[in-house]
């Protein structure tokens, strides 16, 4: 078998046409494969990186006439006290805000979070800890900061919880450092508590908070949808100049993170499929074509004792060669 794979080595630098046209033909084929199954895995199959990821669910008010919105804060509050459906409901705002540590000041993307973040969330921090309820009893100054954020300001110094970072002015205590695999949609960097007022509690008007829960075990999208229904007409009832017409849809989290694009992953991937069909059958065309060339090598070869069989996984040694090359 050496013997045959240093032939192939040979023949491959005597004709390399044939040869490297049949590589390049799997190098395409496979390298597009092989791309397209990384892009398929990491957005389809691959569980988002949360504790129970499949469990976590996305809620937006509706309107007939005005679409689909943001959650207002007193609404949020109610359905989330009342709810038998999901749990560790939390409310997410955002926030822009001006940042210094020990580095030099930056401006960051963030997030405002209620009470039940950590816990619905499900991941550790790599430093330090989460948000507790007792931290948004008081002014609320801790924050937890992301993994490049940690980098830029503290240089990754473990050392950094208990550090006072800056925010718009405002002093805060680093609480804790996610892990740098963290993500979130719009890519935040700090998390802050939402301190609120009972004014701001009880806000029905203005659509502001993004809606996070986390569905009962045993329980589905489909009964969290006809539970929030039911809620929601309790709402319109007890508030009809500011719940008048709104409604609650229900969707997981990774539905929401993928939009429109799983119709079109499935279709490329499709795309990718045929390409390797018809890359076999263009690498077995040319083979077809190419093998009379060396009838005179073959005819000498069995001349001289080589079997049917020993040819045959010559040539398949070659095409192997060819395609690991």
């Amino acid at each position: 078998m050496l013997s045959d794979m240093r032939f192939a080595w040979r023949a491959l630098f005597r004709r390399p046409g044939v040869p490297l046209v049949i590589a390049g033909l799997f190098a395409l084929s496979v390298g597009l494969a092989s791309g397209m199954w990384a892009v398929i895995h990491a957005v389809l199959l691959r569980p988002l990186p949360y504790r129970d990821g499949h469990q976590l669910v996305v809620i937006l008010e509706t309107h007939k006439e005005r679409g689909a919105m943001a959650v207002t804060r007193a609404n949020f509050f109610d359905w989330a006290s009342r709810t038998t459906t999901m749990q560790d409901a939390t409310g997410l705002g955002g926030l822009e805000a001006s940042v210094s540590g020990r580095g030099a000041p930056v401006q960051v993307i963030g997030t405002k979070v209620t009470e039940r973040f950590t816990d619905l969330m499900g991941v550790r921090p790599m430093l330090g800890r989460g948000l507790h309820a007792e931290d948004f009893r008081g002014d609320g100054r801790l924050v937890v900061i992301g993994h490049g954020l940690w980098t830029r300001q503290f240089d990754r110094d473990p050392n950094a919880i208990g550090a006072r970072l800056t925010i718009d002015g405002q002093p805060y205590t680093v609480a804790g450092v996610m892990p740098a695999d963290f993500r979130m949609i719009g890519n935040p960097e700090l998390w802050v508590p939402w301190i609120m007022s009972a004014e701001e509690r009880n806000n029905r008007r203005f659509h502001e908070l993004g809606a996070l829960a986390r569905l009962r075990p045993g329980r589905t999208v489909a009964d969290a949808q006809q539970e929030l229904t039911a809620l929601y007409a309790q709402l319109r009832a007890e508030h009809p100049d500011t719940t008048a017409g709104w409604s609650a849809t229900v969707q997981t989290l990774r539905d929401l993170m993928l939009g429109d694009t799983r119709q079109a992953l499935l279709v490329l991937a499709l795309v990718i499929a045929v390409l390797l069909i018809v890359a076999s059958i263009n690498v077995a065309g040319l083979l077809r074509a190419w093998l009379p060339t060396r009838r005179q090598e073959f005819i000498i070869r069995m001349a001289i004792g080589a079997s049917t069989p020993r040819v045959v996984r010559q040539l398949l040694l070659e095409t192997l060669t060819w395609a690991i090359a």
